[in-house]
């Protein structure tokens, strides 16, 4: 069997996940929390398909354009169409929603710049993923009422202004200069993947201490760890 097979069939349900989101969200306003979780499922199938073509040695230019597309669609699409019926369901101005459209126009740029780029070891500009599970931790955190140090996160973050705020500033990131340092393990070797590894294991922890609320604090640590640990490998 062509070994191409196993990373591109796992890149397909990836894509098949986003597509499943973006239906949801379209017609069952209602159920804007499973949209959220395909949106996760989605993910975890994007960080298999890569580490499956690394370890297979199956990685191919077809497989690469391939995640690419599918990464639009899943990190895309699908939390742009989220975040649109966020913000029509707490705002009464109808045409406020399609700000949120920047977010597949930023994530298209984002996704070309990487393609033409060596982004390996780090990333030039937030990875499309990230901002997509941070979209998506809004209407999870509504459904089981999540609260993060007594606050309930919906509350906040389903508040008119802060959805504009996460729309804008981090569309912006997504195709700024900002260098992160990358997530993808080349081996599992300590030494060479310290900073991974700590990040993992922290964010583990605020996962099994927060739950969805984790997301929020994770995705900022992450920004703040990669400007430092950059900053300080130039020194």
């Amino acid at each position: 069997m062509n070994k191409l097979i196993i990373p591109n069939a796992i890149t397909s349900l990836n894509i098949l996940s986003g597509s499943l989101s973006i239906y949801i969200s379209l017609t069952h306003h209602d159920l804007l929390h499973i949209a959220a979780a395909l949106i996760i499922l989605g993910s975890v199938f994007d960080f298999l398909d890569g580490f499956t073509a690394r370890l297979l040695n199956a990685q191919s230019e077809f497989g690469k354009q391939m995640d690419s597309f599918s990464d639009l669609v899943s990190f895309g699409l699908a939390p742009a169409f989220i975040m649109l019926n966020l913000i029509k369901s707490n705002s009464s101005n109808e045409y406020l929603q399609f700000i949120a459209l920047i977010i597949i126009v930023f994530s298209a740029i984002r996704l070309s710049i990487f393609n033409i780029t060596n982004q390996k070891t780090e990333f030039t500009g937030l990875p499309t993923p990230a901002f997509a599970l941070l979209i998506a931790s809004i209407p999870l955190a509504g459904k089981i009422q999540q609260n993060l140090l007594h606050i309930n996160i919906y509350t906040v973050m389903s508040n008119i202004y802060v959805l504009f705020f996460i729309t804008i500033f981090f569309s912006v990131l997504l195709i700024s200069k900002i260098k992160l340092f990358s997530l993808k393990f080349k081996n599992f070797i300590y030494k060479e993947n310290k900073l991974r590894y700590i990040f993992l294991m922290f964010s583990v922890l605020l996962i099994v201490l927060f739950s969805v609320s984790s997301v929020f604090i994770i995705i900022p640590f992450y920004i703040i760890a990669s400007l430092i640990f950059i900053e300080q490998k130039k020194a």
